[in-house]
């Protein structure tokens, strides 16, 4: 999860636990812990490759080839509420409740990024820096599919 509160279990970070496990592994070498930490990692491992579970798999043909990336996708369609206040008057402006769930599940995703709020989830069109557009779920970032 996106920390320690019941309503960030909705959604992570990027995926960085096994490089973790991997670099303490490495100066430690205890095969007994790695093995403890075996269950955390096919947690996090279903977590981002689960279609079933997750909106975070992305699966796209090329020269009919089948690959399945990640995007970011937090499972909201509500303000976070963390920043309540904040989410509910950056979707005001809406057009329909459709598309003020889809803000908000944009803006959850870019706080699971990392990357909350920056440029790198606007619409390659968007001359200026807008909250409300924020399209992160439509992205699919290299970093994340490294």
């Amino acid at each position: 999860p996106n920390g320690g509160r019941s309503y960030y279990l909705n959604r992570s970070q990027p995926p960085l636990l096994s490089d973790m496990v991997m670099h303490i592994f490495g100066a430690e070498g205890d095969r007994r812990w790695l093995a403890a930490t075996l269950p955390s990692l096919e947690d996090e491992y279903k977590y981002w490759m689960d279609p079933v579970r997750s909106d975070h798999v992305v699966r796209i043909t090329l020269d009919g080839k089948q690959h399945t990336l990640n995007r970011y996708c937090a499972d909201t369609s509500s303000p976070r509420p963390e920043s309540y206040a904040e989410d509910v008057e950056t979707t005001s402006r809406a057009a329909t409740p459709a598309d003020r769930s889809a803000i908000h599940c944009h803006i959850a995703s870019a706080a699971e990024s990392g990357w909350d709020f920056s440029s790198r989830w606007m619409p390659p069109h968007q001359a200026e820096f807008d909250l409300s557009a924020t399209a992160t779920a439509l992205f699919i970032p290299c970093d994340l599919n490294a």
